[in-house]
C-alpha cells in the first residue's frame, strides 16, 4: 500500500503534470494534470461518479450507450440514439433573450421538408389508444424548394380530440391565415360595456396601410354586443347589426334594378333603374 499524508502530493511523468493529493486546509482532494496533454478516464464498461458511500449518483457514462445526470440522485439528463432526453423543466437565460433554434439537417429542402416542431403528448398516460396520440403540434414545412432567393415556409398549428392533432390554423409565408373552423374574438378581461372594444378583423394593403373592415364592440346599450362594417379607415360605420337583432346603414344604399315576377310577365315587386320601387 502507498499512504500519503495531508498535503503531500504524487506526481506522475518527468515533469510532475500530474499529481494527486489531498489539501488540509479546504478538506478538498485534487486530481490535476497540469501538463499540455488531456486527462483521459477509460473503461470499457461504464463510469460511474457517484457518493462515498455510493447511494448517490452523480453521473453515468456507458459503452455503446447513454450519458445519464442526476440531481439529487434522480436522473435528468439521458443521450438516446434518437437525441437526448430531459425529465423536468427547461430554463434557458440570456442577457438578449433565450432562442430555441430548430434546424433540418437536410441539404436540399423540397416542397413539404419539415425545417422544425413542436410536439406535445402525453407518453404515460394510463388510460392509453388515443391518450398517447399527438395531442398538439407546431410545425413549420417549406412551401417549396428552397433555393438562394426563396425560404418560403408556412406555419401550422395542430390540435387534436380524440385523433392525432390535425391542422387548426396554417400562416403562410405570404402572411395570409387559413382557420379551420370558428373564429372567436374577445376582450382581455372577458366582459364588455358600453361602447368597449371586443375586436376587429383588419385587413392590410400595400397603399393604406392598416384599414379596418369588420369591427365587433358593445352597442350604444351596455353589454349590447355590435356588429361594425366600416369604412377603409374604420372611422364611419357603414353598417351595423345590434344586439337586440335590429340593423341601421350608415350611407347611401345602392340597388340595381331587379323584379320578382309571376310565372308570366306581372311583375310583383321591383327596382326600378330611376330609383322607382313598386309592389303589384
Amino acid at each position: 500500500n502507498l499512504e500519503f499524508t495531508d498535503d503531500v502530493k504524487a506526481s506522475f511523468g518527468n515533469g510532475g503534470d500530474l499529481k494527486i493529493w489531498h489539501d488540509s486546509g479546504t478538506a478538498t482532494s485534487y486530481i490535476s494534470d497540469q501538463g499540455s496533454g488531456d486527462l483521459y478516464i477509460q473503461a470499457d464498461s461504464m463510469i460511474r461518479l457517484e457518493s462515498y458511500t455510493g447511494t448517490e449518483k452523480f453521473a453515468t457514462f456507458h459503452l455503446n450507450g447513454a450519458v445519464k445526470l442526476f440531481y439529487d440522485n434522480s436522473q435528468k439528463f439521458e443521450t438516446t440514439s434518437a437525441g437526448i432526453t430531459v425529465t423536468g423543466d427547461i430554463l434557458a437565460k440570456t442577457s438578449d433573450g433565450a432562442i430555441l433554434n430548430l434546424q433540418t439537417s437536410d441539404t436540399t429542402v423540397t416542397d413539404g421538408s419539415v425545417l422544425g416542431s413542436i410536439q406535445f403528448n402525453a407518453p404515460d398516460e394510463a388510460s392509453g389508444t388515443d391518450a398517447l396520440l399527438t395531442g398538439a403540434e407546431i410545425v413549420a414545412i417549406a412551401e417549396g424548394t428552397f433555393a438562394a432567393d426563396n425560404n418560403a415556409t408556412e406555419l401550422l398549428f395542430k390540435v387534436g380530440a380524440s385523433e392525432a392533432a390535425a391542422t387548426a390554423l396554417t400562416i403562410a409565408s405570404n402572411k395570409n391565415a387559413t382557420f379551420v373552423g370558428k373564429l372567436s374574438v374577445d376582450t382581455p378581461d372577458g366582459g364588455a360595456g358600453n361602447n368597449d372594444y371586443i375586436g376587429s378583423f383588419i385587413n392590410r394593403e400595400a397603399t393604406d396601410g392598416v384599414n379596418y373592415g369588420v369591427v365587433i364592440n358593445a352597442g350604444s346599450t351596455s353589454g349590447d354586443q355590435a356588429l361594425n362594417i366600416t369604412d377603409h379607415d374604420g372611422s364611419n360605420v357603414l353598417f351595423r347589426v345590434n344586439g337586440d337583432g335590429s340593423s341601421k346603414f350608415g350611407g347611401e344604399i345602392t340597388i340595381p334594378s331587379y323584379l320578382i315576377h309571376d310565372g308570366d310577365t306581372n311583375t310583383k315587386f321591383g327596382f326600378g333603374g330611376n330609383d322607382s320601387f313598386q309592389v303589384n
